[in-house]
């Protein structure tokens, strides 16, 4: 998972002249000030800020500033998970995709909801479509595995490279397992396969991830 300083440091870069309350969330939180924290979010989560909506949902899982509670993190993460993409506010953007990130591994891993890897699969596509580097990664992982998907290592391998054309640094040790992995298929298919993963993934960054399966 990805967490509260990371992300928000992140978050601050992208902007300019964030929002004054947003930063000061983020001195509270540095300075181990976690009520307070949660007391400058709270009100920005409910009208709709979703950087406030996932640093709550942060606040929850880890029960700094609040009680602990699963159900709340869920809560706030599908909250800033949903929000409508502005591709014009790489802000917002960023806010978003973390928050589908972190949704698609709590299905994955069934923390906090029922396992369920389709509703993984979706949330880390949707990340992924945003230039989320881990879920892309993690949904090449979802088709190498067959989870939620088809087991398909064509799919695999074309997400695994967008992800480390994005900076995973996972994604070439996991393209190195899937082809050794790979038993049964001939050095002549597996290279086939990875030829038609590599146009494949050109395309799909080309085409800024539209139509990418």
């Amino acid at each position: 998972m990805k967490n509260i300083l990371t992300v928000i440091t992140l978050t601050l870069l992208f902007s300019f002249s964030a929002i004054a309350d947003i930063e000061k969330a983020m001195d509270a939180y540095q300075a181990g000030k976690y009520q307070e924290t949660a007391e400058i979010l709270k009100p920005l989560a409910e009208n709709g800020n979703v950087h406030a909506q996932f640093m709550l949902a942060k606040l929850y899982e880890n029960g700094e500033g609040v009680y602990q509670n699963i159900q709340e993190t869920v809560k706030w993460l599908k909250r800033a998970a949903n929000h409508e993409i502005d591709q014009d506010n790489k802000l917002t953007t960023l806010g978003i995709r973390t928050a589908q990130y972190n949704l698609a591994v709590m299905y994955s891993d069934g923390v906090g909801v029922e396992q369920n890897f389709r509703k993984a699969v979706r949330w880390y596509r949707s990340a992924a479509k945003l230039g989320d580097g881990d879920a892309q990664n993690n949904l090449g992982n979802m088709y190498a595995r067959g989870q939620g998907v088809r087991k398909d290592s064509v799919r695999a391998y074309m997400w695994y490279f967008i992800a480390r054309k994005n900076g995973n640094t996972d994604a070439k040790a996991n393209t190195y397992a899937l082809l050794m992995g790979d038993g049964e298929k001939t050095l002549k298919q597996k290279n086939r396969e990875i030829e038609k993963a590599i146009a494949l993934a050109d395309a799909c960054i080309e085409n800024h991830y539209k139509n990418c399966k």
